[in-house]
């Protein structure tokens, strides 16, 4: 995912000797005494409205305390009284676009890169604005002249492979992800990217190399620890641990819609049918889990059959996207099979879309589900399907996601206890320019 660049370290740009208030203010700040540092800064606003480096430190800490829109409008005042504020646009731009206002983001930054157009932190901020608005070339562009300003910045060629691989220039993306390697070693996002493209180039031995430099640099993460497992048929885990799901959504929740669009992902719109087959056009109010719910995009699809709406996920960064939705009643954040065995008999309708592609071993999921249902509920999901029918019936693909057998499926369902009522298997979405079959399931308890 491209970074975009901020100063490390909080300072007072413009000045290079700060007087002694200055000084203290930025010490509080400095110091996690926030309140004492707002009251500081505003003390020097109240006695000279003009105070740029105030306005601009204000305006940081406005945005470190979630008052966004205070904060742009500290940034806007500390430019109006220095307009040639080089550090106060770059901050703004970041601002604006954390908060998805990209046009002016865009503005900021070729102000700045007008101002200052040596700086290579400069066009490389433009490149991630012109990518987040879809417009590659002139990212791939920026990247380029920022590369030309400082050669050797990994951050900015990861920035520079992600964009040729949206763009499908696949072979360059995977050059210059190994350029970012070679400056630096140990950059994690520069092997994460590189595995995933080779995965993607179905170059698994160059994949697998390249997760196991990424572990031993990185022994902690469970990213490559997850990924690594599904070279190693003897130990496939049962299931993602929680920690993979987590770090995985988490990091790409922002994007994770327009993934899905690249991917032509039809998870809703199939769930939306197999409800349509099973209630018709009831609006009962039905007590509804929404379970791993991601960003809510299953949100508009169950609200018209809820009476509650709860929806569960172990991503705080993907919930949090769902509750701008203003669809749930309430949002969980929890891993989904702790959460069922905590709720037995709570539900008339559990839907799963693409949730079981990250447990292996579906026996106890089918099981926690049928206990959380009331008399007569009903499990809606789709699941991966898969090729591989002998022992154990599934298998993790270097994705990190699992897919299932058909006989698997239905077998761990009815042993669950479940009466299987219908049953289809449709393209859910696309990997690698083919499409990927799931099952679409609806039983009852």
């Amino acid at each position: 995912m491209p970074k975009r660049k901020r100063p490390k370290r909080l300072r007072a740009p413009a000045l290079s000797d700060p007087n002694e208030e200055l000084r203290a203010a930025i010490a509080l700040h400095q110091g996690g005494k926030l309140a004492q540092a707002e009251r500081a800064y505003q003390k020097m606003i109240a006695r000279d409205a003009q105070h740029a480096v105030a306005h601009h430190l204000l305006g940081r800490l406005l945005y470190q305390t979630n008052r966004q829109t205070a904060a742009v409008e500290s940034l806007n005042r500390a430019l109006a009284a220095r307009s040639e504020y080089a550090e106060a646009l770059l901050d703004l731009s970041n601002m604006l676009s954390d908060m998805g206002q990209l046009d002016q983001a865009e503005r900021c930054l070729q102000q700045l890169v007008e101002l200052c157009p040596e700086d290579a932190l400069a066009f490389n901020n433009l490149g991630v604005v012109f990518k987040d608005q879809t417009r590659y070339q002139s990212a791939i562009e920026a990247y380029q002249r920022a590369l030309e300003l400082e050669p050797r910045n990994p951050d900015t060629l990861c920035n520079l492979a992600h964009t040729h691989a949206l763009v499908e220039a696949l072979d360059q993306a995977v050059d210059v992800y190994r350029q970012a390697i070679a400056v630096d070693p140990a950059h994690v996002g520069a092997h994460s990217g590189l595995a995933s493209l080779l995965r993607r180039l179905s170059r698994h031995e160059e994949a697998r190399d390249v997760l196991a430099a990424w572990l031993r640099i990185d022994a902690d993460n469970p990213v490559p620890q997850h990924l690594l497992s599904a070279y190693d048929n003897d130990s496939i885990p049962h299931r993602a641990s929680d920690a993979y799901v987590r770090q995985v959504f988490d990091q790409f929740a922002t994007t994770f819609e327009a993934d899905l669009g690249r991917l032509e992902y039809r998870g809703p719109e199939m769930i939306q049918q197999a409800l349509a087959r099973e209630y018709g056009e009831s609006r009962a109010a039905y007590r509804v889990l929404d379970g791993g719910c991601g960003t809510g995009l299953c949100g508009p699809v169950l609200r018209g059959l809820s009476r509650r709406l709860v929806g569960v996920d172990l991503s705080s960064n993907m919930l949090q996207l769902a509750r701008q939705r203003s669809l749930y009643d309430k949002l969980v954040e929890a891993e989904l099979g702790s959460y069922l065995a905590d709720n037995l008999a709570q539900f008339d309708l559990i839907v799963c879309a693409d949730t079981f592609g990250y447990f292996g071993d579906l026996t106890e999921l089918f099981s926690l589900a049928y206990r959380a249902l009331r008399d007569q509920g009903r499990l809606v999901a789709t699941v991966e399907l898969g090729d591989v029918a002998e022992q154990p019936g599934y298998q993790l693909h270097a994705s990190g996601r699992y897919s299932h057998h058909r006989d698997y499926i239905v077998g761990c369902c009815t042993k669950a206890g479940f009466t299987i009522r219908d049953q289809s298997e449709e393209i859910m979405r696309r990997e690698a320019e083919q499409g990927v079959r799931a099952m679409v399931l609806t039983a009852s308890a």
